[in-house]
């Protein structure tokens, strides 16, 4: 597999009909396919002896051996085992392409050597299979649009039975469909969207729910069906505690930190952010230049795939938890080590410059991780020359390659210590109930999991008496946890059970408890003596104050859905916890909202006389806590609870009372905010602006300054601020505010400033000013007058602009920009193409990059997370890059899609979607931060197809200035941009 998905800027230089595009075409073809033609002479398939001879492994102290190669298996892309240890290999033998050919590969070590000696065909005909987990007496496969149930009822191990359990997988790029089963330790049947979306119905016909952006878990044998948090792309970790780590080609490794259902008040909310280090840059360290026909970043991820979290014995203890993911065009599996971080994790890395394993193969495509039974880590290696997918390039060239070379290849490799023992996993199908109970002690997370869903498929409801025993007394904790889940599934409510759970002395199993608790009896109030019931509110209220972050984030997710005004007091207590962080303080906002308590923030945090200090002295999101309530309560708009409040905001003495007033006015209806934000007069807001308060009070007096009945004329004597002693971090906010009134002579005043303000900061300008006719007028006389160069303006805007619902501002711009750029993409890069052999500079080039292009890309750390990394795009020919960059939209993805969603009071806003749901939608945009709009406020959300990247960067660069800007892309070098000295 290689899915990953290329940026809008850096695509194939075709369109995607492959029409008008023959001249340019034709040099790029000529390159590529004499580079694959290269690629293809220098290497050939190595026997299985000889790549192994390749592999470099970070730790010396383990070993790689061969488990099973062709001909018993071929094109494999994931494996899975069954209760009897017998290994069941997805082969996609019709990628890429087709026609359907794929099949189920049925191997079994008869003889325990570790060597899978006997290999038969289980299903063929099969589109695209890519994903499998036994259940039952056989197993789910995934091969869209459908998921298939497969059984052999006669024992000759070949399927006979196979039964459709779930349609409406949508039957996206081969590369990118539903995939990824696995057992949930909450006995649900957890699976990866593959970004391919679909519209989910059970096989006879009935709904079962839509899966755009999310991934899914489901129970067959009752029909329940969940779209939850995640969009993975191929595979999905998950560990020993039910946590999952979903991939994104780019991204190795995110984690979902809570479901929406928690959030549901809220809007635009990342569930699942990217959890590496910021500085890391999601590197690898390859050993050897990979065989590519469609150009890669060298040097960082593009395509992630196939990870998981070991949880077997056959590596050192240290290794246990531990992230494992391939990057199948470098040629490497890389290992990261999950730290906690809050509610979340940092996943590091486990070495320094080098790679769990690297091969010097370029045959060597990891695609697929997993812990086996016998305890050892396990790489499935889909071993061929090119896993790229024919999609990704020009149509010229897809006939000139021969994108099967190698399938009928396939090896699965197994890394354990060299001094370890292995397992022999047991026959744990003809197991007893009791045998299954005991095996839920075992280290080995394949033979935890194997036993408890076989206990939940056997319904082994005489085995709820050891499992109490298990829950209370086993040594480890995920044992506990595994009967806890079993009990959930077998008996009512166990409340002394519960009350132990709360109190466990291991974290995870107390935050087990908590979700058990909540599936149960959501009120909170579980049927037992009294004396028990008190037991259990004294320990459900400690886990409030629980030393572990990820017990107190599920303590308030628990809280955010308990009716009534019960979860007042468990929020405060979560609230003036020190180590208080975002996703807590998140869900303590939804569930105030949720609930609508009266008088909010008093009930919350005037208890015991508590706000004052930490007004004065409390941490950083504690502060950003009690303003997002301070809103809560503006946005209810009760005539008594904000007089109330407003009054008592008058009184308070405290200098962070900016803060509250804040978020109160903002959140407030746009009728009465000018009069709350009046209670504090213009010049002391002007006074703490302008003076050495903390850069967040500052801000605080801009933002009630803007909210006042006049703003426009109160925000007027602000601009001056608009000069080179003031921070950045200052600048920004007042630009934003100034700029959101659309005040025509508001905006002049800012563009008068110009000058003196920072170079983010003119860019924020020039965005902001763009969007709407009112702003747009006033950056349009800037920009004939040459106060504003048209240099300065962004290909965005300048889009922007020339695109306008206002015939005026539209003509002027048009008239602006006629001679900088054309409709013509062909003859632009006709015009351009000397630059491909002109003598350049890279240190100018990496100052037109940082000029240019670090508004919505990084390089090497530096720049912005709009658009894509591109700090690995110096393996491109130059002939590539100069279309890529001149012609953007020759072809695009949907993650790069622009929208341009305009609201009905006429603001237009223009990136791409990153999160959307029913009631909102997320754009992530150049200059500014993302924007989530409700969709009732919406009067069109358009596409045009295109790039976000708009054409016409050739207006902001000469045939040097790309000559220059291609060396330094071939050559990239941070260390050469300003802002990195």
């Amino acid at each position: 597999m290689n899915p990953k998905a290329r940026s809008a800027e850096l695509q194939p230089c075709a369109n995607s009909d492959g029409s008008g595009r023959a001249e340019v075409l034709r040099s790029c073809a000529i390159v590529a396919v004499a580079f694959a033609a290269t690629c293809a002479s220098a290497a050939i398939p190595r026997s299985p002896a000889d790549e192994l001879k390749s592999f470099q492994l970070a730790d010396t102290n383990l070993v790689v051996e061969l488990v099973a190669a062709e001909p018993a298996i071929r094109a494999p892309v994931a494996i899975a085992w069954d209760a009897d240890a017998r290994l069941y290999v997805a082969e996609m033998t019709d990628y890429p392409s087709g026609p359907i050919s794929g099949r189920i590969r049925l191997l079994e070590d008869r003889d325990g050597d570790g060597r899978y000696e006997h290999s038969q065909i289980f299903a063929t005909n099969l589109a695209f299979p890519n994903g499998m987990m036994p259940w039952k007496n056989g197993i789910l496969v995934t091969a869209a649009p459908d998921i298939w149930f497969l059984a052999d009822t006669n024992g000759d191990g070949v399927a006979d039975a196979r039964e459709r359990v779930l349609t409406g997988f949508a039957e996206g790029n081969q590369q990118l469909r539903v995939n990824g089963l696995f057992w949930g330790i909450d006995n649900w049947i957890y699976g990866a969207n593959g970004r391919s979306d679909g519209e989910i119905k059970w096989a006879d016909g009935t709904p079962a729910g839509s899966i755009r952006r999310h991934d899914f878990r489901f129970r067959p044998d009752t029909k329940q069906f969940e779209a939850i948090a995640g969009n993975s792309q191929f595979g999905m970790g998950h560990d020993d505690w039910g946590n999952r780590f979903p991939v994104f080609n780019n991204m190795p490794i995110r984690h979902v930190v809570i479901e929406e259902k928690y959030l549901a008040s809220l809007a635009g909310i990342d569930l699942t952010p990217n959890i590496s280090p910021t500085n890391d840059g999601n590197r690898v360290f390859a050993i050897t230049s990979p065989n590519l026909l469609i150009p890669q970043p060298i040097g960082f991820f593009t395509s992630a795939c196939g990870p998981s979290i070991f949880r077997g014995t056959g590596l050192p203890e240290n290794y246990r938890g531990n992230y494992f993911v391939c990057e199948p065009v470098q040629n490497i599996v890389q290992r990261r080590v999950l730290k906690p971080s809050g509610s979340t994790f940092h996943a590091e890395y486990a070495h320094t410059n080098a790679e769990f394993l690297a091969s010097s193969d370029p045959w060597f495509h990891g695609v697929f991780t997993a812990t086996g039974p016998d305890g050892a880590f396990h790489i499935v290696d889909m071993y061929r020359d090119l896993v790229e997918h024919p999609h990704w390039v020009a149509p010229e060239l897809r006939d000139k390659v021969d994108w099967r070379k190698g399938e009928e290849h396939g090896r699965i490799w197994r890394i354990r210590a060299k001094d370890a023992k292995l397992d022999r996993a047991p026959k744990l199908s003809r197991a007893s109930n009791a045998e299954l109970s005991a095996h839920l002690e075992n280290r080995n997370g394949w033979i935890r999991d194997t036993a408890q869903r076989l206990l939940a498929e056997r319904r082994a409801t005489n085995q709820v008496p050891a499992l109490k025993q298990l829950a209370r007394a086993a040594r480890a904790a995920e044992t506990r946890v595994c009967s806890l889940n079993l009990l959930a599934e077998f008996t009512p409510t166990n409340l002394d059970l519960l009350v132990d759970a709360l109190a466990d002395s291991h974290p995870r199993v107390r935050e087990t408890a908590l979700r058990l608790i909540e599936t149960i009896r959501p009120d909170g109030l579980p049927i037992g003596s009294a004396l028990l019931q008190e037991q259990f509110r004294t320990n459900l209220l400690a886990r409030c104050d629980d030393p572990d972050a990820r017990v107190r984030l599920q303590a308030a997710c628990y809280w955010s859905l308990v009716p009534g005004d019960a979860a007042r007091t468990k929020f405060a207590r979560i609230a003036l916890n020190r180590e208080l962080d975002a996703w807590q303080s998140m869900l303590i906002v939804a569930g105030v909202r949720a609930q609508k308590f009266q008088a909010a923030l008093q009930a919350y945090l005037l208890l015991h006389d508590q706000l004052g200090p930490l007004l004065d002295s409390g941490a950083e999101e504690q502060l950003t806590l009690l303003e997002r309530l301070a809103g809560v309560i503006g946005a209810k708009g009760d005539d008594r609870e904000t007089t109330d409040f407003v009054n008592w905001l008058r009184d308070l003495r405290s200098r962070n009372r900016l803060l509250l007033l804040a978020g109160f006015v903002e959140a407030a209806p746009p009728k009465e905010r000018g009069e709350f934000a009046s209670i504090i007069s213009t010049n002391e807001l002007l006074d703490i602006a302008r003076g050495q308060e903390p850069a967040r009070l500052r801000i605080a007096a801009i933002r009630i300054a803007a909210a006042r009945a006049d703003a426009a004329n109160v925000l007027k004597s602000f601009v001056p601020l608009l000069q080179h002693e003031t921070p950045e971090s200052i600048q920004g906010p007042l630009v934003r505010f100034c700029l959101d009134l659309f005040d025509p002579d508001l905006t002049r005043a800012v563009l008068d400033h110009w000058s003196e303000c920072s170079k983010a900061v003119r860019r924020q300008i020039i965005a902001l000013s763009a969007r709407q006719p009112r702003s747009a007028e006033p950056l349009i006389d800037a920009l004939e007058r040459r106060t504003v160069p048209l240099v300065e303006v962004d290909a965005s805007s300048r889009s922007a602009l020339q695109k306008s619902g206002v015939a005026e501002v539209r003509q002027r711009a048009m008239k602006l920009f006629a001679s900088a750029a054309s409709d013509d993409r062909q003859a632009v890069v006709a015009k351009y193409r000397p630059a491909l052999t002109m003598t350049a500079d890279r240190t100018r080039g990496a100052a037109l990059f940082e000029k240019n292009c670090t508004v919505c890309h990084q390089m090497q750390g530096v720049g912005a997370k709009v658009g894509p990394d591109l700090s690995g795009v110096g393996q491109q020919p130059r002939e590539t890059l100069l279309v890529q960059i001149l012609d953007p939209s020759s072809a695009v993805l949907p993650d790069y899609v622009a929208y341009t969603a305009t609201t009905k009071d006429d603001e237009s806003y223009t990136g791409f979607l990153v999160n959307e749901s029913a009631d909102s939608i997320t754009l992530r945009r150049a200059n500014e931060p993302d924007i989530t709009l409700r969709r009732a406020d919406l009067k069109e959300l358009a596409t045009s197809g295109k790039s976000l990247m708009p054409d016409g960067l050739e207006a902001a660069i000469t045939i040097q200035d790309m000559a220059d800007l291609l060396e330094f892309l071939r050559r990239p070098d941070r260390t050469l941009f300003t802002q990195s000295k």
